[in-house]
């Protein structure tokens, strides 16, 4: 077992050969079927090898499904340094560390390493696999570098010698004992136009039902906010200043009209946490695209209730003239109580206003993300979230529900220790933080009671179906002629897909009654079309792994 228990011990690239370094993207789960962006951590972990002449070969998950040993087994040679995993928490896991288990098992001296927000978050249960060698935590490009030069006895910064300890973020084994070395205090991003995407191929991303090419990109980083359920303040705790970090204006409008222009997308994606965070700069940000000639549909996927509320018609007009298309918001709750507990800093009252407002702009599609499952909600807390479900889309038509996920309790979150006061127990390794689901929950809530549990589960299936995003998205999908992921499907495959959609499409029509009424009349009693919800999620999550793009 390669595992670092020798520091001495480096990796068996052939000095005098250029080394290069293999990253995998695990499959997420159920959600692959429909969307597919860009291994955006992969990109941007490679900027430092890229920059300093070290090959760097990707390979997705998602787009080999079936056939991935034999890419991942492709792309590793004699020169090949590492394999790196980027890894969210949940189902990621249980995909990466298989991954993780076949390189080991198939290149017994390769070198393994993982990073990303789950790595972060828990490196003590990462880091004492046995098949993981070393971790990086927080913002890993700078440390993967310097990593490879400390395995390969390349120089870093004209320096022969570099000490392990000297790898910011670095986690790793020395006779069976865990070493973490000090976090970054910094932060360093390369410049959008900097980025490098020649180890992916952009036609490969896309959305089930869009004809058009997707590109998704990050326009800032962080969130100055705390909420007690997230992960952010978790993830950027070491760094020193300020959270949000912003490119500039001009740098974000001539890279977007370079990618539109350049690979003939027709839709961006922006997946900031908080986009809106500085109207001022969203909204010049916007009409420079606009007034650069382009022609694309928006996507938007962090945006904040209170920053909504506080938007002029005039910016809201922008959206619309320029083409947005989906605008994805944090409610959360339906109980002022929960959002205080939260500290999520809106009121339910300014989620009324935002979404009135929105209504007005009827070409954008608001999407409300609610979170149950809290320690001290209650059932009356929920039915008040299923009733402002409700609100919401007779105030505005287009309003629907990316969901009602359950509460994760990262060690970290303020919220976290309230958890462990009321019985939580954390998941001791990384098979059981696999198990961990935001949709479908399987850890143990000791805090939610019988009646609670039944309400939580009865609204998260009404809240799938009581909208329309089923008629506006999937029947759009199942009547299109140009279908991009089929161009590189099977028929075989492309029917089945068409199969899956029309069922999701029947099923929804039909259960689009009874989930209205359980939410106008508050019934919550017996939540069996959860449970076929969850079978059915089961089996899209079994066909997006079973089915491939080659």
């Amino acid at each position: 077992m390669s595992n670092s228990n020798d520091l001495n011990k480096k990796s068996n690239t052939n000095s005098d050969s250029n080394p290069n370094v293999v990253l995998f993207y695990p499959q997420l789960g159920w959600m692959d079927t429909f969307i597919l962006d860009l291994p955006l951590s992969l990109i941007y972990v490679a900027f430092d090898c890229y920059k300093n002449g070290i090959e760097v070969r990707i390979v997705d998950q998602r787009i080999e499904k079936t056939n991935w040993k034999k890419a991942l087994s492709n792309a590793i040679d004699e020169n090949t340094t590492l394999v790196g995993f980027s890894v969210m928490s949940g189902n990621p896991i249980l995909n990466a560390l298989e991954a993780t288990k076949f390189v080991k098992e198939k290149f017994p001296s390769i070198i393994t390493v993982w990073g990303g927000m789950h790595v972060t978050i828990c490196p003590k249960e990462v880091i004492e696999d046995v098949n993981i060698d070393y971790i990086i935590r927080g913002l890993a490009s700078k440390s993967l570098y310097k990593l490879i030069c400390f395995l390969t006895s390349k120089t870093f910064n004209n320096s022969n010698s570099l000490a392990i300890t000297e790898i910011e973020g670095l986690g790793y084994k020395i006779d069976n004992k865990v070493h973490m070395n000090e976090m970054s205090t910094t932060t360093e991003y390369p410049s959008l136009n900097e980025l490098n995407f020649s180890g992916v191929t952009l036609d490969n991303y896309t959305r089930f039902n869009y004809k058009d090419k997707v590109y998704s990109l990050f326009t800032s980083f962080g969130c100055p906010h705390k909420c007690r359920f997230c992960f952010a303040p978790i993830f950027w705790k070491d760094i020193k200043g300020k959270k949000w970090f912003p490119y500039k204006e001009d740098e974000v409008i001539s890279h977007i009209v370079y990618m539109i222009k350049t690979h003939n997308i027709g839709y961006v994606s922006l997946l900031d946490e908080n986009f809106f965070l500085d109207l001022k700069r969203a909204e010049n940000i916007l009409r420079g695209i606009l007034n650069a000639g382009v022609k694309v549909s928006w996507g938007i996927r962090g945006a904040r209730v209170d920053d909504l509320a506080r938007m002029s018609d005039e910016m809201l007009a922008l959206l619309e003239e320029i083409g947005v298309r989906q605008i994805m918001i944090g409610a959360e709750s339906g109980s002022d109580r929960m959002l205080q507990l939260m500290k999520k800093g809106i009121t339910v009252d300014q989620i009324i206003l935002a979404n009135k407002k929105l209504s007005h702009f009827p070409s954008i599609n608001p999407s409300y993300n609610f979170l149950s499952g809290l320690p001290d909600e209650n059932s009356e807390d929920i039915y008040k979230t299923a009733k402002l479900a409700d609100q919401l889309i007779r105030d505005n038509p287009n309003a629907s529900f990316s969901g009602l996920n359950q509460l994760i309790p990262f060690p970290g979150s303020e919220l976290y220790d309230r958890c462990i006061e009321l019985g939580h127990i954390p998941p001791k390794n990384l098979s059981d933080w696999g198990k961990v689901d935001t949709h479908y929950n399987k850890g143990k809530t000791p805090w939610i009671d019988k009646k609670t549990k039944n309400t939580l589960q009865s609204v998260q299936a009404a809240l799938m179906f009581i909208d329309k995003k089923i008629a506006r998205e999937l029947i759009i999908s199942s009547n299109s002629n140009n279908n991009s992921s089929s161009s590189n499907s099977s028929s075989k495959v492309a029917l089945s897909k068409k199969f899956i959609y029309a069922s999701i499409i029947l099923a929804g029509k039909l259960y689009r009654p009874f989930a209205l009424f359980r939410v106008r009349h508050s019934f919550f009693k017996f939540p069996v079309d959860y449970f076929f919800i969850k079978l059915g999620v089961t089996a899209m999550e079994t066909f997006s792994k079973s089915t491939s793009r080659k």
